[in-house]
């Protein structure tokens, strides 16, 4: 299995034991990934492709056994450029999950910075 380098938002490429949910919830709304239509498939595919970023996910227990499995047959797939690539984990009761954690929390932060 070959997996993709990431595409990270942030200036440093953490391995897992760097990774925070917060940073992951914030980095899925960059990418649009609470939009299932997200105009960032590509980018998003490629971000979700990084081996550190899926076992952390893991240890989470955002996604389950079953989805983690179409998460990694999505990153270890030989083309990422295909929008279409994402379509099997957007349809998972996890991703749904992942993507409503993501979407409140980026209302959460909004709520905080408007209560400063």
């Amino acid at each position: 299995m070959a997996f993709h380098k990431i595409l990270c938002l942030s200036s440093i490429s953490p391995g897992i034991e760097d990774q925070m949910i917060e940073q992951v919830m914030r980095s899925l709304n960059e990418l649009g990934a609470p939009d299932t239509v997200t105009q960032h498939r590509v980018e998003l595919a490629k971000w979700l492709s990084d081996w550190h970023l899926i076992a952390f996910l893991g240890t989470c227990g955002l996604l389950s056994e079953d989805d983690t499995k179409v998460l990694v047959r999505i990153a270890t797939a030989q083309n990422l450029d295909d929008p279409a690539i994402l379509d099997p984990l957007l349809t998972t009761d996890s991703w749904q999950t992942v993507a409503t954690c993501a979407r409140e929390s980026d209302h959460v932060v909004f709520l905080y910075r408007q209560t400063r």
